[in-house]
């Protein structure tokens, strides 16, 4: 299975997961905690592959992208970070 569709089925769960604990009631912080994922996990599916123009550069799926990153930075970045410049 790709790295794409594990990224749009994880997205799929979380929300069906949010959705189960919002009608539940009683359990708020983790509402916004997995929402929170599965806004990541829709994010990624939508943006890769991701072709960097100008570069030739071209990723199949977010930890590509990620590690290319840290790479070139060569220190720690935090993924989210990463992600939100991303799509900033």
């Amino acid at each position: 299975m790709s790295t794409k569709i594990k990224c749009l089925n994880q997205a799929e769960h979380n929300k069906k997961l949010t959705l189960l604990l919002i009608n539940q009631g009683g359990y708020n912080d983790w509402v916004l905690t997995i929402a929170f994922y599965s806004a990541l996990h829709f994010v990624c599916h939508k943006l890769f592959p991701l072709e960097i123009s100008g570069s030739g550069k071209k990723f199949e799926n977010f930890p590509e992208y990620a590690s290319y990153i840290k790479e070139q930075k060569n220190k720690y970045i935090d993924k989210h970070k990463i992600l939100s410049n991303l799509i900033l």
